[in-house]
């Protein structure tokens, strides 16, 4: 059989019949393959986007807590520093010595700059 129109065959999927009389028929064909591929493809990259969107969003999440955080600390070491109790909003010369006294487990908690 000629190259060529055995490859039209291929591509085309249409039927031949062999010396013998036999019809015969390329099921899968070249198309078809590529579609396939072309599909999964498609299918993959728009997988591939939500998941680049969903980290985006994550990241964006993060820093804003990060943010918001930072904010919360900020206000609460100003008003130490201007002799507010974090605790109980009462102002004192010797804050320390306050928070020591009357809010013991205070100072013992953790703060991450």
């Amino acid at each position: 059989m000629p190259e060529n129109w055995l490859n039209e065959r291929r591509n085309k999927g249409d039927v031949f019949y062999c010396p013998n009389g036999d019809g015969r028929v390329y099921h899968t064909t070249t198309e078809t393959k590529l579609r396939r591929e072309k599909d999964e493809l498609e299918r993959r990259l728009a997988s591939e986007r939500e998941n680049t969107r969903s980290a985006r969003a994550a990241a964006q999440l993060e820093e804003r807590r990060a943010r918001a955080y930072k904010g919360h600390a900020t206000r609460v070491r100003k008003r130490a520093a201007r002799g507010l109790c974090p605790c109980c909003n009462a102002t004192f010369e010797d804050l320390a010595a306050h928070v020591a006294d009357a809010h013991p487990g205070y100072a013992d908690a953790e703060v991450a700059e």
